[in-house]
């Protein structure tokens, strides 16, 4: 399945995209218009099903896999 979201203050170069890899699956970040930013990640039904469809709580456990996810 694939998760997308546009998020706004993201503190990273705005001339690059980053790619992350994760347990099963991977995403990236890259600059969108208007300051925003776009993060979209590919992952299985069977991990949102894990998270009961809480998207937040699966990208919380995205973040616990990859260090790069975290903010300083």
């Amino acid at each position: 399945m694939g998760i997308k979201s546009h998020w706004m203050n993201v503190s990273r170069p705005a001339d690059a995209i980053e790619l992350f890899g994760c347990d099963g699956c991977y995403g990236g970040l890259a600059p969108i218009e208007d300051r925003k930013w776009n993060v979209a990640f590919s992952v299985s039904a069977s991990r949102v099903r894990e998270h009961r469809g809480d998207i937040n709580a699966l990208f919380t456990s995205l973040m616990r896999e990859n260090d790069g996810l975290r903010s300083d």
